[in-house]
């Protein structure tokens, strides 16, 4: 039983809890060589991220049960936080995230828009939006299709004859656009994630890069595309964002690993002589010389990178490229000079959490030490959890409608 004080500091740390305009996060990311996690403080009102601390976990494999495994030994050091709501941003062989749009026809154009009638075109906009992607996360994550899970269903928008409103109904129009923001995932890898942490604990879960797209998105003009680029150790996903539609396009076999084999390769030494080599290639710590030679080679296999990029790049007609690598680069990928190198002459940007908190209108403090990729991909999602515009009246209808889909 509780004693007089023990109730009256129950009673004030409910208060407090009550009072306190901040919100705990913890951000989890799950990537095939490492699970990272980081605590987050978040003022919504006033459009604060506190970034605390941060840790991670190697996974003996890519295996979603290895993953499983080190997310398992990385929660073991967030005891000390109080409980706090979970962000999970996972890699896209675990899942998919998709922003994207249904476009439906009216069979009476010039008849207002009755409840009823929105509400079947929420339910014929969702079964669209299911029987296009369901079938490509299935292969993107190598699972069956009966074992896709719709986990997330957000409407975002809704267009009448592309004009912007809040409340379609009463009013008239020819076709409706429902804009939709859907993640699936894999049955096995959602029961294992649900059980570590909690399905009530789980605030938003969703493809990494998808969530990174998107707010790099907020800001740069909605009728503009751009490719985001993940730069793993061994690989990059890439990402189209075209208007308001984020997807998945690829992933390319390209990552520190290549530049690296290239310096063995060109001067016949070890790995770890070759990322000593590096190291100090990027810290300018080499004589002239050898700064030229290296500059050459860097050059030769960024282009073939590129090369590699080109048909998505000739596909989708972008002119602009976001990176965000988990490794240094060479400083000369945003100069004039290699723009010229690049297939459709396309500028490239390198992700900065400051590029992000520019773009959100939001301002980042903390911890500096944290990797600049990781804090990148922490704001992006806490963002789309708490600082993306939603309208709660839509969103009540789409759970009411689809209910039965979200599992």
């Amino acid at each position: 039983m509780f004693t007089k004080a023990g109730a009256a500091a129950a009673r004030l740390g409910f208060l407090r809890r009550l009072l306190d305009p901040r919100q705990r996060f913890l951000f989890i990311e799950l990537l095939p060589d490492a699970v990272h996690a980081t605590s987050l403080r978040v003022w919504p009102r006033d459009r604060r991220v506190e970034i605390g601390k941060s840790w991670f976990v190697r996974p003996v494999s890519e295996r979603p049960q290895a993953i499983m495994d080190a997310l398992r030994t990385a929660l073991r050091r967030a005891r000390f936080l109080r409980r706090p709501l979970a962000v999970v941003a996972f890699s896209p062989p675990l899942g998919a995230t998709v922003h994207t749009s249904a476009t439906l026809v009216r069979d009476v154009p010039y008849a207002p828009i009755s409840d009823g009638e929105f509400c079947a075109h929420i339910n014929r906009g969702v079964r669209k939006l299911i029987d296009k992607h369901r079938g490509r996360a299935a292969l993107k994550t190598g699972v069956s299709e009966p074992e896709i899970l719709l986990t997330d269903l957000t409407l975002k928008g809704v267009r009448l004859d592309a004009h912007h409103v809040v409340n379609p109904v009463d009013f008239t129009a020819k076709t409706i656009e429902l804009r939709f923001a859907a993640t699936f995932a894999a049955r096995p890898f959602v029961h294992a994630l649900r059980s570590l942490l909690g399905a009530r604990r789980i605030a938003l879960c969703g493809e990494g890069g998808a969530f990174s797209a998107h707010a790099l998105a907020q800001g740069y003009g909605a009728d503009r595309s751009f490719l985001f680029l993940e730069l793993l150790h061994d690989r990059t996903h890439v990402f189209i964002c075209d208007g308001g539609t984020v997807a998945y396009v690829d992933m390319l076999p390209w990552g520190l690993e290549q530049l690296l084999t290239r310096i063995e390769d060109a001067f016949a030494v070890g790995p770890a002589v070759a990322r000593l080599m590096y190291q100090r290639y990027l810290a300018r710590s080499v004589s002239a010389h050898f700064l030229r030679e290296f500059e050459r080679l860097m050059t030769g296999e960024c282009e073939v990178f590129f090369a590699m990029l080109s048909p998505v790049i000739s596909e989708y007609e972008v002119s602009q490229a976001y990176l965000s690598p988990r490794f240094a680069l060479p400083d000369f990928l945003s100069t004039a000079s290699f723009r010229n190198k690049v297939p459709g002459r396309v500028r490239i940007g390198v992700c900065t959490p400051d590029l992000l908190a520019q773009r959100l209108g939001i301002a980042v403090t903390g911890d500096s030490r944290v990797h600049p990729a990781h804090l990148f991909s922490a704001v992006a999602a806490v963002a789309a959890c708490c600082f993306s515009p939603r309208n709660a009246t839509l969103n009540t209808v789409l759970r009411q409608q689809a209910r039965w889909l979200l599992q």
